[in-house]
C-alpha cells in the first residue's frame, strides 16, 4: 500500500474530501484570520489541495513481486495526474516508511525519481512507526509554513510482502573475515564458521528492541490502563458502550459497501506487470464476518486477560 498527499499553500475553496491519505499537495496564500481554517497572524495558509492512494493489499497476494517504491511511484503519478498541478512547482517530498528495502532505503527520492521529479527537487524519508506517513506530513507542513517551499508532497508506503532478511552477526562477520582473509587457514577458518551458522538467518523483529513488547501487547496493556474490555471502546475519548466486536464488524461491513458503491475515491489503480499482468483496483482484505465468529477467537497477544483479537487487530 502506498499513499501521497499533496499540500499547498492556497485557497481554502481548493480543499477536496478525502476518505483515505494517500498522496498530499501543499500550498499557500496571503494569511486570513477564520474560525475555519488553521492559518495563524502572520503565517501563511495551508491547505490540502489531493490526495490518492494505491488499493490495500494483503501481504503475499496481487503485490509480492513488486517493490515499495513501485507503489509509491505510482501514488505520486496518479496524485500529480489528478491534481493538475505542474510538476515543477513541488519543492519538496517527504515519504513515510517503517520497513525499509535496503536497495531503496530513502524511498521518497527513489520513487519522485522513477515518477519523473526533476533531480532537483529534494526528497526524504521519515521512519516513526505507523505514525510515519503523518510525520511526513507534518513536515511538508512545516517547510511550508516557514516559506522554505510553496507547495510538497507527503506520502508513505509499506510493502510486507519482501521484508529484508539477513544473515545473522556470525555469518556477516565472517563474510567480512573472509574477505580480508590473506593466509589459506584464515580463508578455511571463516568458511567454517559460515557453514556452521548459514542456515540461521535473522527476520525482521515484530517487538519492539527496547521493550520487547509488541503492538498487540501495547493495545492490550492501554485497554488495561483505560479499562476499556470487549465490551467498550474509546473512540476519540468518547466512551461508546458498543462490543469491540460489533465495532469491527460495523467497520468491514462500512469499508464493504464503500467500495461496492464505488465511494472510495481516492484509489487509484495500479498496474503489475509480470508473466501474468493485471490492474489492481480494490481493496482485498475486507471480511464482513459475523459475531458468532468474531466471539470465538480469543486474545491473540495477551492469553490469559488480553482483549485484541485477530478479528479487530491491524
Amino acid at each position: 500500500m502506498s499513499r501521497s498527499l499533496l499540500i499547498n499553500l492556497g485557497n481554502i475553496n481548493r480543499i477536496k474530501p478525502l476518505y483515505t491519505i494517500s498522496c498530499c499537495y501543499l500550498t499557500s496564500t496571503a494569511p486570513t484570520i477564520s474560525r475555519k481554517i488553521f492559518s495563524k497572524p502572520n503565517q501563511p495558509n495551508i491547505v490540502l489541495v489531493d490526495a490518492v492512494r494505491t488499493p490495500f493489499l494483503q501481504s503475499r497476494t496481487m503485490f509480492k513481486n513488486m517493490m515499495a517504491m513501485d507503489l509509491q511511484r505510482a501514488a505520486l503519478l496518479a496524485l500529480m495526474d489528478r491534481a493538475k498541478v505542474n510538476i515543477h512547482d513541488v519543492g519538496h517530498i517527504v515519504c513515510g516508511t517503517v520497513i525499509q528495502e535496503y536497495k531503496t532505503s530513502n524511498v521518497a527520492r527513489e520513487a519522485a525519481l522513477m515518477a519523473g521529479f526533476s533531480k532537483n527537487i529534494p526528497a526524504h524519508t521519515v521512519t516513526l512507526a505507523c505514525i510515519s506517513s503523518n510525520v511526513a506530513i507534518t513536515d511538508v507542513m512545516n517547510m511550508l509554513s516557514a516559506g522554505y517551499c510553496n507547495a510538497g508532497i507527503a506520502g508513505g508506503v509499506e510493502l510486507l510482502s519482501d521484508v529484508p532478511i539477513r544473515y545473522n552477526r556470525k555469518v556477516r562477520s565472517a563474510f567480512l573475515s573472509l574477505d580480508k582473509a590473506k593466509k589459506f587457514s584464515d580463508k578455511l577458518t571463516a568458511i567454517r564458521k559460515i557453514a556452521l551458522n548459514f542456515f540461521s538467518p535473522e527476520l525482521p523483529a515484530v517487538a519492539e528492541f527496547t521493550t520487547g513488547e509488541t503492538m498487540g501487547h501495547s493495545g492490550d496493556r492501554l485497554a488495561a490502563a483505560f479499562g476499556v474490555s470487549r465490551r467498550a471502546v474509546i473512540f476519540f475519548s468518547i466512551l461508546d458502550f458498543s462490543e469491540q466486536d460489533e465495532f469491527a464488524i460495523r467497520s468491514h461491513m462500512l469499508a464493504d459497501r464503500a467500495s461496492k458503491e464505488n465511494l472510495l475515491s481516492d484509489i487509484v489503480p495500479v498496474f503489475v506487470p509480470g508473466s501474468k499482468p493485471m490492474v489492481v483496483r480494490r481493496d482485498n482484505g475486507i471480511r464482513v464476518s459475523s459475531m458468532e465468529k468474531l466471539s470465538q477467537l480469543k486474545p491473540a497477544f495477551v492469553k490469559s486477560h488480553g482483549t485484541v483479537t485477530a478479528g479487530k487487530f491491524c
